[in-house]
């Protein structure tokens, strides 16, 4: 990572909610708990990124490095973090622990299913009614 990069404030704000997230949040800790007992490894600094996105978007999961992106001009605050950070490790854990093809609608639309049922669909409204686009896949 470049000087310039380490020095963006976004950039080491998102960093730092992400290891807050990592270390408080229960839905979190579970996940990564799960992932390691299925043995899927889980490394913060290796699975998790924080970077600059497309205008709107919270982050992905990007299977091809199996690491979980998250969009900084979106992740400055905790819930923001946690909450995008929860439905990203949704994705993770499927991929890792089942034979899934992101390629196929109907397996893409189960494990969006899956990451909504157990993280955004407790109160899906106030990001709906902002127009803001939670996820997105990377295309590779």
């Amino acid at each position: 990572m470049s000087e310039n990069e380490r020095l963006d404030p976004k950039l080491e704000n998102c960093e730092r909610l992400t290891v807050l997230s990592v270390e408080s949040s229960p839905f979190v800790r579970l996940m990564t708990s799960a992932l390691r007992n299925a043995g899927c490894n889980f490394n913060i600094s290796r699975h998790i990124s924080c970077e600059a996105c497309g205008k709107g978007m919270a982050g992905g999961y990007d299977r091809k490095t199996n690491q979980i992106v998250l969009c900084t001009d979106y992740c400055q605050d905790i819930e923001r973090v946690t909450a995008t950070l929860s439905h990203e490790l949704v994705h993770m854990y499927d991929h890792c622990t089942t034979t899934i093809n992101f390629g196929d609608i109907n397996h893409l639309a189960c494990t969006e299913v899956r990451a909504a049922n157990l993280v955004d669909c407790k109160n899906p409204l106030p990001s709906i009614l902002n127009g803001e686009t939670r996820t997105a896949w990377r295309a590779q």
